[in-house]
């Protein structure tokens, strides 16, 4: 991601759940590029709420499986969102050699540094933006760890990767604390 640019910059990440879509955002948190989370396009569907986050953003790119590259593409063209992101597939990415190897969760850059933005879920009109810095990210995690007495070994979620229960709880958090995520 770093050859890409995207150092410092913001991705859209546009995954369906799975390891493509943790490899990226660990890809992103060692790069140091802010990921911004949204869910794939649904054929068909109407998705303003997708729409304003991809003009609320300023994504200098947009971060997807290549099977979900099509619909990506097809969406934005009929909303007519006016996007100078370039669509970059996780399978290019690795082809150029990106960071896709097992690595612990590792952010880039210093505690301050934005890690990624998390919209929103309906609770307001417009979906609005949440800056998560790398120190909120580390500190949170402590915080719910021993406010929670969590002592678990694996944890079970269900939520989409995208929403912050699923993020948080079923994929960072675990991380953290060195347990595993099913």
């Amino acid at each position: 991601m770093e050859a890409r640019g995207l150092a410092g910059e913001r991705a859209l990440l546009a995954f369906a759940a799975g390891p493509e879509f943790i490899q990226t955002l660990l890809g992103c948190f060692l790069a140091g590029t802010v990921a911004v989370l949204v869910p794939m396009p649904r054929a068909g569907a109407r998705t303003s709420r997708l729409d304003r986050i991809i003009e609320d953003c300023g994504a200098k790119a947009v971060l997807c499986c290549e099977a979900g590259r099509s619909s990506l593409v097809r969406h934005l063209a009929e909303v007519g969102v006016a996007s100078e992101a370039a669509i970059v597939t996780f399978e290019t990415l690795r082809e150029e050699g990106a960071a896709f190897r097992p690595v612990c969760l590792r952010l880039s850059g210093r505690g301050d540094d934005v890690a990624l933005i998390q919209y929103t879920s309906g609770s307001t009109p417009q979906p609005r933006g949440v800056l998560i810095r790398n120190e909120n990210l580390i500190e949170n995690g402590r915080l719910v760890e021993r406010a929670w007495h969590l002592d678990y070994e694996t944890m079970l979620n269900w939520m989409p990767h995208f929403h912050d229960m699923g993020l948080m709880g079923g994929l960072l958090y675990p991380m953290l604390w060195g347990r595993k995520s099913v």
